[in-house]
């Protein structure tokens, strides 16, 4: 009994330690950096693996999530990418996809300065003033109304560019 305690101990130690609060700082750690980038790898190729399908719940449903990390997914997006690989067609749409996640459902942030927008209102108007193709010209207008409200969502990017 006392070895299954001691390896339960051992075992745990490490969790306790990644979840410690470190003062209410905010934390972007190498987990979620690892997070943000399969996102992006898994959001990259939309036609192959539908973006509502039940595979890419696991970036929206469990935790972590990015509509957790809010305006963080940006700050890890910039630690993953530089900027000509940010303006690459696959990945200006992979992080368009994970932004407007991210800013899905404001109760969800963790962070309460990760509920304000500034890196992802910068890269934005970055992506508005580096790329050309109209869809993703629409895109970062739909985004741009809706991150404020942190209303983000697929059917309503989708009325939106129908306009």
């Amino acid at each position: 009994m006392r070895l299954a305690s001691w390896i339960f101990a051992i075992l745990m130690s490490p969790i306790s330690l990644v979840c410690q609060d470190k003062g209410g700082a905010p934390q972007l750690t190498a987990y979620s950096i690892n997070f943000v980038a399969s996102a992006l790898e898994f959001f990259a190729d939309p036609p192959h693996r539908p973006v509502a399908s039940f595979e890419s719940k696991r970036f929206t449903n469990l935790s972590p999530s990015l509509p957790q990390l809010g305006d963080a997914v940006t700050i890890a997006v910039l630690k993953i990418l530089d900027r000509n690989e940010l303006l690459a067609p696959k990945e200006t749409n992979s992080y368009l996809l994970i932004v407007r996640e991210a800013f899905s459902d404001r109760t969800k942030v963790t962070e309460k300065t990760n509920a304000d927008p500034k890196a992802t209102f910068f890269v934005l108007d970055y992506l508005q003033e580096k790329v050309g193709d109209r869809n993703v010209q629409k895109r970062i207008a739909y985004l741009r109304q809706c991150i404020p409200h942190f209303n983000c969502s697929p059917h309503e990017e989708y009325v939106f560019k129908s306009k």
